[in-house]
């Protein structure tokens, strides 16, 4: 009896860590040291890039890459690649997004 339980525990245990698709760095990241800009990353490699203005907000897609603590974001209309160029690559410390730019550097916090 105590054989078949033991077996049914960890025949449970290999299903569910087999199907487990957890991705450390999905979530929300907000901009330090602005309130207006923030960065959803999805589990399906997916992003949102949210601007806020005073009364709207733009929101951009794309799909992003995580590579020794280093990221790429692929935006997927070319315009706004081009706009947003400056915040299409950083690093990644922990729970931040570190982006640096030759004019700025931006910190984004996971929420």
């Amino acid at each position: 009896m105590k054989k078949i339980l033991l077996f049914s525990a960890l025949f449970l245990a290999v299903i569910l860590i087999g199907k487990s698709d957890y991705n450390t760095y999905t979530g929300t990241y907000c901009c330090e040291g602005s309130t207006n800009i923030s960065i959803k990353l999805k589990s399906d490699d997916s992003f949102e890039l949210v601007r806020q203005s005073n009364r709207s907000s733009e929101v951009i897609n794309g799909k992003y890459s995580i590579y020794d603590n280093n990221f790429e974001l692929e935006f997927n209309d070319k315009d706004n690649e081009e706009l947003f160029k400056d915040l299409s690559k950083g690093k990644v410390y922990g729970s931040t997004l570190i982006i640096e730019n030759k004019h700025k550097t931006f910190s984004f916090k996971k929420l």
